[in-house]
């Protein structure tokens, strides 16, 4: 039977994600052996990802099942991406993210006019874009279309908090890194570091978080992602949203709570 490494960075945890939890676990145990690990008390988000990546392979794991632990989720879209990786041979899968990048100018101006600190952080005007490379800034799926066990699947080059990493490509990434460590060895290979990447000039550079470089890291050992694009994953926070893309549709609306 195929093993399942459910491996989750956390500080804390919402309720919502337990219940997620708990269901997803016993939805995946009627096909897969499951464990679950939630690393806590490591605020350097990149060392817990490594952490736990080094953990799905000395481990003997087939996968990595990482889902934030500031989400919830249905544990039929969870199973999804397991399958596309175990059953369809994908390297990763997630859903729908989209992902923050706040604008310098746009947040200095929100600040000087008094806005409060969950305008600065969750206001569409510092949110840009979706992870995967078929998402359209609105959220619109605009690439091929793969139907696997009658759930939509699409092309993606990056995953983030919501995905299912096969060990294979943990290991070959690793290899493909190895000037890449930090100092304890049991930490393994720093996979999921941020870095300093440059634009097709070659002038222009930007800083990228740790999930998007481990993707970058991915697709240079020829990683395959998918996406499931009917994933409804719901994060929590003062950062908060629903990915949910209708492909060829629209996304939902963000979701407003307030900062925590």
């Amino acid at each position: 039977m195929k093993r399942i490494h459910f491996a989750t960075p956390a500080l804390g945890i919402v309720p919502n994600w337990a219940a997620s939890m708990l269901a997803t676990v016993d939805l995946l145990r009627t096909r897969y052996e499951v464990e679950v690990e939630l690393l806590a008390g490591v605020s350097h988000v990149g060392q817990a990802r490594n952490r736990l990546a080094n953990g799905t392979v000395r481990g003997g794991y087939d996968c990595q099942l990482s889902i934030d632990a500031d989400q919830s989720w249905f544990a039929e879209d969870a199973l999804a991406v397991v399958t596309a990786v175990l059953e369809h041979g994908a390297d990763g899968c997630g859903a729908p993210v989209p992902y923050k990048r706040l604008v310098a100018a746009r947040v200095r101006a929100l600040a000087l006019a008094g806005a409060p600190d969950e305008v600065l952080l969750s206001s569409p005007e510092t949110t840009t874009g979706w992870f995967g490379s078929d998402m359209s800034p609105d959220g619109t799926y605009v690439g091929p279309l793969y139907v696997l066990d009658d759930r939509p699947f699409g092309r993606a080059q990056s995953i983030a908090s919501f995905t299912c990493w096969s060990a294979d490509v943990l290991r070959r990434m690793s290899a493909s890194v190895p000037e890449l460590h930090y100092d304890l060895p049991e930490e393994g290979s720093a996979l999921f570091e941020s870095a300093v990447v440059r634009d097709t000039t070659g002038l222009r550079r930007s800083w990228i978080g740790e999930d998007r470089a481990a993707c970058l890291r991915a697709l240079r050992v020829g990683a395959r992602f998918l996406v499931l694009l009917d994933a409804d994953v719901t994060h929590h926070g003062a950062f908060a949203y629903r990915s949910f893309v209708v492909p060829g549709g629209q996304p939902t609306e963000w979701i407003r709570e307030p900062a925590r």
